[in-house]
């Protein structure tokens, strides 16, 4: 016999395709017509098309397909409307064509902080700018353009990792390198 043990190293792969089961085996159940579910870790998006009355059983066929796989539902966190928060992001359906997605702002003040700050030195440690890129790309998931203004943080950062330092802290990046990504 296998055994699992949550907690262990293959936790996170577990739960991965955990979440992926119930993203894709809850979105089979709809016309992608009616129905949109997104996974994020273990965190739900859904967006639905219908009336009132139809969303409404369109939603607990869902939610009771997802009871009878066994997973807990966090009841407190779920929200309904035209403004939800999802994995931090407010997101407002303004129409059938308009979407408003908004970043908390203190997110957005602290990376303009830290580019601010890596600006005003000559060189920066990869450390420090594989910190902003990773902060930069959760806002890439929201808004995708970000993407290709923030790769020439992550082509900086291959290029320095391929040096393969025994002090990683110790690897600078030269400013001029990642400027016109930490202007944007």
């Amino acid at each position: 016999y296998d055994t699992v043990v949550f907690g262990g190293g293959g936790a996170g792969l577990v739960w991965g395709r955990g979440g992926a089961l119930l993203g894709r085996s809850g979105q089979s159940l709809f016309s992608h017509t009616e129905a949109r579910i997104e996974m994020y870790v273990d965190d739900p998006w859904t967006a639905w098309r219908g009336t009132r009355r139809r969303i409404r059983e369109l939603k607990t066929r869902l939610l009771l397909w997802w009871i009878v796989l066994g997973p807990d539902v966090s009841w407190g966190k779920v929200q309904h409307g035209d403004l939800i928060k999802w994995i931090g992001a407010n997101i407002q359906i303004i129409d059938k064509h308009s979407v408003i997605i908004a970043l908390p702002e203190d997110y957005a003040m602290d990376l303009k902080r830290e580019a601010m700050s890596c600006l005003e030195a000559t060189a920066v440690p990869v450390v420090r700018i594989q910190s902003l890129a990773g902060k930069s790309y959760w806002v890439a998931g929201f808004v995708p353009a970000v993407g290709s203004m923030i790769a020439p943080l992550w082509a900086a950062i291959a290029e320095c990792k391929s040096k393969r330092s025994s002090q990683p802290h110790a690897i600078l990046i030269p400013t001029t390198r990642v400027r016109h990504a930490l202007l944007w």
